[in-house]
């Protein structure tokens, strides 16, 4: 019997790429996703997939979705900077990822790649760049969500400790087609419905299938027991929003998020939010991030495969032009 691909979080945006990408090259795949999951941005391909409905924190389900599997791409993840959210999204990806792991060491896997973050990654306070080297510091720069991932690389580690062989990626702020009301592509909504305000800080992008390719790239070499940035480049918000709204053709965001804005911002969301019981806009960590200026280098990624990013121009003018045929943009 032919072993087959297993991919988690399948229907989240980085997941949705990789399927399509995996069933274009004719591979035989198993995708897990949890009940409550859409299918929306795999709709054309998802007849081409064996799906199965588990959580990852349900280990009878994960056993049986194990069966006769010979590389796993680990994508799901709760991605989250709510502070309601903050229990099940350390339960999900921490206590998630040390299932994965155990069964990949109990079935013999042959390879797992997982998808970390940036936000894994130690933050320098000194706007020097960001390397996989850089040390994990416990300070205010890290968001729970980025200790969820960090926690979630430790798993990975203790496998590799125990014979697995597998590697990270630590993809920047993902830009494609997706999810419009959430993910990053959140933010060409919100330009194309006109925003006033940009964030002053800086980070890296990256395209979503730079990601995908770079990923399966990784799966199929001799590489292991590595991590690896992904990111084409390092923009500052103020530009990314200019590049989107010129693609779109809208008026350009004009207000900094200063000092005195982002922190009254994140209070009148959190107020709004206890009176509507709805998810806040923003939060004390989202504004305080989004304020800071990190550099990240991918040069360790060229090296190894010798990968050629997408130009940052093309990849928002890509995401903008399908958001532009989507139904959000009519």
């Amino acid at each position: 019997m032919t072993k087959k691909i297993l991919v988690t979080g399948g229907t989240g945006l980085v997941g949705s790429h990789l399927l399509r990408k995996l069933v274009n090259e004719g591979e035989d795949i198993r995708a897990l996703k949890r009940h409550s999951s859409r299918n929306d941005l795999v709709r054309d391909i998802e007849d081409k997939i064996e799906w199965v409905e588990n959580d990852i924190l349900d280990i009878v389900g994960l056993e049986e979705a194990f069966s006769n599997i010979k590389q796993v791409y680990h994508c799901a993840a709760i991605v989250s900077f709510d502070p309601a959210k903050k229990d099940q999204m350390m339960r999900t990806n921490v206590d998630g990822t040390a299932n994965i792991v155990n069964l990949c060491l109990e079935k013999s896997v042959d390879k797992l790649v997982h998808v970390s973050s940036i936000s894994a990654l130690g933050r320098q306070k000194d706007n020097s760049k960001i390397d996989e080297e850089a040390a994990w510091n416990e300070n205010t720069l890290n968001t729970t969500y980025a200790v969820s991932k960090f926690l979630s690389e430790r798993e990975i580690f203790r496998g590799i400790a125990e014979g697995l062989n597998a590697v990270i990626v630590n993809p920047s702020m993902v830009i494609g087609e997706g999810n419009w009301k959430t993910d990053t592509s959140l933010f060409i909504k919100k330009i194309w419905k006109g925003m006033s305000f940009y964030p002053l800080g800086t980070t890296g992008w990256v395209d979503v299938e730079d990601v995908v390719n770079i990923m399966v790239k990784l799966m199929h070499s001799e590489i292991q027991n590595e991590r690896f940035i992904l990111s084409s480049n390092n923009w500052s918000y103020k530009d990314a929003f200019r590049y989107i709204s010129s693609e779109l053709n809208k008026p350009n965001p004009f207000i900094p998020v200063n000092l005195l804005v982002r922190e009254s911002a994140w209070r009148m969301a959190a107020f709004w939010s206890l009176l509507t019981r709805k998810k806040p806009v923003v939060t004390k960590e989202t504004m305080r991030i989004s304020s800071k200026r990190f550099y990240y280098d991918s040069g360790k990624i060229n090296k190894a495969i010798g990968y050629e990013f997408k130009s940052l121009e093309k990849a928002f003018r890509d995401a903008c032009e399908k958001f532009k045929s989507s139904p959000e943009a009519r």
